[in-house]
This record gives C-alpha cells, sequence and structure tokens, in this order.
C-alpha cells in the first residue's frame, strides 16, 4: 500500500487553500485558523463525549480527513496502516483543542465515516451504473483524491460475485428491518445535552 500512500496528501498539505477539492465540505475557517495557530476548542458532556459547535465540527473535520487520507482500496479499517491514523489524529490536534483521552473515540469515528463514504461510493456511483460498465471508467469528478488506479481497482471490487452477494444480503436485512434508526445531525450527545438544558431552565 506504499504506493498509494505516496498518492495522497501529507500531514502538512492536506489542510491547504490550494486543495479545497479534497473533499466537498473542506472548512475554510478551520484551515484558515490552523495556519494561523488557532485551534477551535471542544467541549464535552459527562459522558466524554463532543458537544456544541465544536464537536460538530470535528466531526465534519474527522470526516473530511478520513476521506482524504485513506485510500479507497483498503478493504477494511483494521487493515488500514497505523502511520495513516496517526496522521489524522495528529491533524485533529493541530486544528482542535481536544481531550488527549478521546484519540480512540476520534479514530473510531474516523473508521465509521471512512466506511460510510465508501459505502456511498458503492451505492451512488457504482451499483447504480453495473449494467452501463463504461459510465463506471472514470471516477467522480468531485473526489480529486481519488486517484484512478485507486477508481478502478475500488469499481472492480466491488462488482465481484462475493460482495454483490452480501450487498444483497444486506439489502434484505434492511428492507426486514421495522423501524428505521435515523437521528438528526445533532447526534445522540448534542440531542441528550439539550434536553438536559431545557429540564434545567
Amino acid at each position: 500500500m506504499d504506493s498509494e500512500e505516496e498518492n495522497h496528501a501529507t500531514e502538512d498539505d492536506l489542510p491547504s487553500d490550494e486543495k479545497k477539492g479534497r473533499g466537498p465540505t473542506l472548512m475554510s475557517d478551520i484551515i484558515h485558523g490552523r495556519s494561523k495557530g488557532a485551534r477551535m476548542e471542544v467541549t464535552y458532556n459527562k459522558k466524554g463525549q463532543p458537544i456544541g459547535l465544536g464537536g460538530k465540527r470535528l466531526a465534519t473535520f474527522i470526516g473530511v480527513m478520513a476521506r482524504t487520507t485513506i485510500p479507497i482500496t483498503y478493504e477494511t479499517w483494521p487493515a488500514v496502516k497505523n502511520s495513516l491514523k496517526e496522521m489524522i489524529w495528529s491533524m485533529v490536534q493541530k486544528s482542535f483543542i481536544v481531550d488527549p483521552r478521546s484519540k480512540k473515540d476520534v479514530l473510531s469515528s474516523a473508521g465509521r465515516k471512512w466506511k460510510s463514504f465508501k459505502s456511498t461510493l458503492t451505492t451512488k456511483y457504482i451499483l447504480k451504473y453495473k449494467d452501463r460498465r463504461s459510465l463506471l471508467k472514470k471516477k467522480p469528478e468531485e473526489y480529486e483524491f481519488i486517484t484512478q488506479p485507486e477508481w478502478e481497482a475500488f469499481v472492480k471490487s466491488r462488482l465481484t460475485p462475493e460482495f454483490l452477494e452480501i450487498h444483497e444480503d444486506h439489502s434484505r436485512r434492511r428492507a426486514l428491518n421495522e423501524y428505521d434508526h435515523r437521528m438528526s445531525r445533532k447526534g445522540y450527545a448534542n440531542l441528550e445535552e439539550e434536553l438536559v438544558s431545557r429540564f434545567l431552565v
């Protein structure tokens, strides 16, 4: 995977104004603040969960870092090299004032967001056009950080009989689920904090 790492941004050049194409939700204010040595403070609830504006910005930032740092050709999060995970944690520390004890939670969040990103690519850009293979040759233009070789390898892995069978099985399981467990962008931690505040007022 060393060649893949070379195609992705290093710790120093990931969040720069010249790389805005590296993520559709890259936050220019955090990037600008980091360039001046300013970091956004993250507050936590009693359970140690990030809340408030800082918590929301941190969650978005982690998603951007996960998408742009970890190649989509890794099959699973545990298979990702520790050096890449450490890069994400380092960037979080340079951009936010976070509890040092939150490292495990930050990287777990990065793993979930990276997995979700791969799922989005699969459903929106691959399976949707699996019967029109010519449309799958070029990578999505909005994700400049994905190299063409990575995209081709990822598409190939998503069109194998084994993967398609697993995907169909998961789809059937979701269809059988009686409830759609969705929540607002606030997340459970912020919703809980808001409810506590209402009762205390």
